[in-house]
């Protein structure tokens, strides 16, 4: 499970053991995010008017730019995004 911070720009991540942790780092300023059915980690990057898409590597692709998103919705249909 991960959780933001947005005031701190902190991404916290739960581990299986329960424990916060903090290595999980977002570029920009993510603040909606949400899992997509292809695995990935969506984030509305409000500040660079982009969303991120992370794959399980943690390694980050713009997918929309132009896009001053807070929220986010992926769906089956994929580019669907609530900003």
């Amino acid at each position: 499970m991960l959780f933001r911070d947005v005031p701190a720009r902190r991404t916290y991540r739960v581990t299986n053991d329960g424990k916060v942790a903090d290595d999980f780092r977002i570029g920009g300023e993510g603040r909606g995010m949400a899992f997509g059915p292809d695995g990935r980690l969506y984030v509305a990057d409000t500040a660079n008017a982009r969303i991120l898409a992370y794959d399980a590597a943690r390694r980050s692709t713009v997918v929309a730019s132009g896009i001053r998103g807070r929220y986010l919705s992926v769906t089956p249909q994929w580019k669907r995004v609530r900003h």
